[in-house]
This record gives structure tokens, C-alpha cells and sequence, in this order.
């Protein structure tokens, strides 16, 4: 293979990755469907693809904050003698 046909794969190959990248999740998801059939083939790329568009619509919610072992709320314990 000689040098001047690498260079021109490579620079092929930039400019349809640079197309792939314009296109939203939803866009990519049916170039799958439209090439491979409807959720078949692609396991990762379409995993990937959810989780992405998921990530997306759902708001962010902030992590939780672990209590401090003494702010936990305290117990209250009655005797078996004085529940009746």
C-alpha cells in the first residue's frame, strides 16, 4: 500500500467521522436501524447511544450526602412494661 493511498484513507476516513459526529443520538440510532434492521446488531454502540440520549433527558440529580453517624436521627425505645 503506498503512502499516497494511506493518506487519502485517512483523510476519507476524518471526514466521515466528522459527518458521524453532526448527527444527534436519535440520527445515529436510525443510520443503525437503516443499515443493520431495527435493534438488530450493535449491541454496544446502541447501549451506548441510550445511555447518552438518557443522560440528556433526565436531570441531573445531585449525589446524596451520607449523615454523620451521630446526626442520625435517635430511636426511641420503651420498656416492654410500659407499652400497655
Amino acid at each position: 500500500m503506498g503512502l499516497h493511498t494511506l493518506e487519502a484513507k485517512q483523510a476519507e476516513a476524518k471526514e466521515r467521522q466528522a459527518e458521524h459526529n453532526k448527527l444527534s443520538v436519535a440520527e445515529k440510532i436510525a443510520k443503525l436501524d437503516k443499515k443493520l434492521g431495527k435493534g438488530v446488531g450493535a449491541v454496544k454502540e446502541r447501549a451506548k447511544l441510550l445511555k447518552k440520549s438518557e443522560a440528556k433527558v433526565a436531570p441531573k440529580q445531585e449525589p446524596r450526602k451520607e449523615m454523620a453517624q451521630d446526626k442520625l436521627p435517635k430511636k426511641k425505645y420503651v420498656k416492654r412494661d410500659e407499652q400497655k
